[in-house]
C-alpha cells in the first residue's frame, strides 16, 4: 500500500492551496489571536495549540508561516507600535 503525499512531498493529506489574499488574512488572525491570549493568560499560558485554537486555523499554518511561537509572538510585537 502506498501512502499519498500532501503537496510539500511529505506523508498525509494533500494540503489545501491558499491565495495570497487567503495566505494574509491566516498570518493576520494569528498575529491578533497571538495578542488577545497574551492580555488573557499571560506569556506562560501561550501555547502553538492555543494559538491556532484561538484564531480558527490549524496548527500547522503557524508553523508554516511563522516557523514556530517565538517567530509569532515576533511578529506580533513588531506590529504594535508600544511606544
Amino acid at each position: 500500500m502506498t501512502q499519498r503525499r500532501n503537496d510539500l512531498g511529505r506523508p498525509g493529506r494533500p494540503g489545501k492551496v491558499l491565495t495570497i489574499h487567503q495566505a494574509e488574512e491566516v498570518k493576520e488572525r494569528l498575529i491578533q489571536a497571538t495578542g488577545r491570549l497574551l492580555a488573557a493568560t499571560g506569556f506562560e499560558s501561550l501555547t502553538p495549540d492555543a494559538v491556532a485554537a484561538e484564531a480558527g486555523v490549524g496548527r500547522r499554518l503557524l508553523f508554516y508561516h511563522f516557523g514556530g511561537l517565538e517567530k509569532l509572538v515576533c511578529a506580533f510585537s513588531a506590529s504594535k507600535d508600544f511606544w
